[in-house]
Formats: C-alpha cells, sequence, structure tokens
C-alpha cells in the first residue's frame, strides 16, 4: 500500500466535511480498500498537516481546490476573535477547543518577529522577538486574521 494512496483516499474522505475521530477515519479507509493501524493514521495526519479541531478532523483549505491561501491566516480568520497585547506577548483569544489547531499552524510558519507559540484550550501566546514590539506583531496578526483591513492602523 503506498502512502500516496492513503493520503489521497484520506484527503478525500476530509473533503466531504469533518470526521470526529481516527477510528471513524480508518472506516472512511475500509470504504477505500484500504487498512491504516492508528499509528500509520497519525503519521499520515501529520504528514498531510491535518490537526483534530474542535469539529474533529478538518481538510485544510491549502489542499482544496488548488486555493492558494495560507495555512496560518486560513487558521487566524477561521478561529480567532481577539488579539490583545501583554509586555512581550500577543494573546490571541479562540473559540473553545480551537487554539490547539491554529498553535499547530504556528508550529509550521511562525511569522517574523515571533519566537514561539503556546497554545490552551482557547488561547494562544505568542513570544515576541528582541527588537520587534509587541504592537507591530499584533497589528500583524489581526490583518492575517481579518480583523482589521490592510493598512489601518489598530
Amino acid at each position: 500500500m503506498s502512502f500516496q494512496r492513503r493520503h489521497e483516499a484520506i484527503k478525500q474522505i476530509l473533503d466531504k466535511g469533518p470526521v470526529e475521530s481516527q477510528e471513524a477515519l480508518q472506516t472512511g479507509l475500509a470504504e477505500f480498500g484500504i487498512k491504516a493501524s492508528q499509528a500509520t493514521l497519525s503519521r499520515d495526519l501529520r504528514e498531510l498537516g491535518i490537526v483534530k479541531g474542535a469539529m474533529g478532523y478538518i481538510l485544510d483549505s491549502t489542499h482544496l481546490a488548488g486555493v492558494h491561501v495560507s495555512r496560518l491566516e486560513d487558521a487566524l480568520q477561521r478561529e480567532v476573535f481577539q488579539i490583545s497585547e501583554a509586555q512581550a506577548m500577543v494573546v490571541l483569544r479562540t473559540r473553545p477547543g480551537a487554539a490547539q489547531s491554529v498553535g499547530a499552524a504556528f508550529d509550521l510558519h511562525l511569522p517574523p518577529g515571533v519566537v514561539a507559540s503556546l497554545a490552551g484550550d482557547d488561547t494562544i501566546f505568542l513570544a515576541i522577538e528582541s527588537g520587534v514590539t509587541v504592537t507591530e506583531v499584533a497589528n500583524q496578526m489581526r490583518v492575517l486574521a481579518g480583523l482589521v483591513d490592510q493598512g489601518v492602523e489598530a
């Protein structure tokens, strides 16, 4: 069994909508005649950049219909509703259970000025690089999240 075939089948399953669990994904793969262990499925999900959010496993929009949208930007626009400044950190608030998926997007692509992220259930803390202002990063995140128009200072 090639991993490409499994990956394509996973994408097709998730293209139909969120899937609650890995067991449900295994059932979906079985319909394609594919058997995968939990460890193999976990590795496939990690390789595809798929994380479990509040709705379950969701296919990132960058995989759909060739839409070229940054995973981080997409995650911020879908999940973040408030961005605040606190000392040397930027604090992002998400709906309950969504911070982990947004945090995973930060792990794949730390924006300029951000040295690390820490995600809980509904809050993400961004540690800011020395020499960069918290306001600069907060405004950059607000633009990416669609909370302000580009060129408009928050």
